[in-house]
C-alpha cells in the first residue's frame, strides 16, 4: 500500500490542475510575511526617535521700519544662506537676493560704477539686477516683500522672482 493519495476527479468534473500548497510552504510563506511585517514596524518605531527638525535659519526675517528704507541708500541682509540686498528703487522697495545666476557666487557692490561684479567667473549686473555682461543667463532674483502685522518691513528669501514683467509687481516691490 502507497501512502500517497491521488486525486480523484468526481465524473464530469475535470481535475484540478493546480498545485496545492503544502504545508512547509505555507508555514515558511507565513513566517516570512511576519518577518517583514514585524522589521516594517521596527524601522518605523526606530525612524520616530530621530527628530526631524530643520536647523536651517528661517528665510522669514523682518527688517525694520519702512521709514529705514526711505533713503536711496541700500542695506545688506543675510537670510537664511541668502545674501539680501534691499534698495529704494523707482517703483518701490525691493530684495535682490545677491547669489549670482550662473554659479551662485555672491556679487559685490561697486560703488564706482553702480554695478554688482561676481568674482568668479565676471558676470556683471545693474543695481536693478538685470544682466550687463555674462556668463550669468538670468538677472539676479528677487525675494517677496511684505508690511507684517506688527508693522515692520519683511522679506520672504522663499519667495523669488526674476522674470522681469512680475518683479516689478508686488510682492516683489513693495510701495512705500
Amino acid at each position: 500500500m502507497s501512502s500517497k493519495i491521488e486525486k480523484v476527479a468526481e465524473p464530469g468534473i475535470p481535475a484540478c490542475p493546480c498545485r496545492v500548497l503544502d504545508r512547509r510552504t505555507f508555514l515558511l510563506a507565513g513566517v516570512g510575511a511576519l518577518a517583514a511585517t514585524g522589521l516594517g514596524g521596527l524601522y518605523a518605531s526606530l525612524d520616530s526617535l530621530v527628530p526631524t527638525v530643520s536647523y536651517a535659519p528661517p528665510l522669514k526675517m523682518a527688517l525694520g521700519l519702512p521709514e529705514d528704507f526711505a533713503g536711496q541708500g541700500m542695506r545688506d541682509f543675510q537670510v537664511g544662506a541668502r545674501k539680501i540686498s534691499v534698495t529704494m528703487g523707482d517703483n518701490g522697495l525691493y530684495a535682490l537676493v545677491r547669489n549670482c545666476t550662473h554659479m551662485g557666487c555672491i556679487p559685490a557692490f561697486n560703488e564706482e560704477d553702480g554695478l554688482y561684479h561676481c568674482p568668479c567667473h565676471g558676470s556683471i549686473f545693474k543695481k536693478n539686477g538685470d544682466v550687463v555682461r555674462g556668463p550669468a543667463p538670468e538677472p539676479l532674483f528677487r525675494a517677496a516683500l511684505t508690511i507684517n502685522p506688527r508693522g515692520l518691513v519683511e522679506v520672504d528669501g522663499a519667495v523669488l522672482e526674476n522674470d522681469e514683467r512680475l518683479r516689478d509687481k508686488a510682492p516683489f516691490v513693495l510701495k512705500i
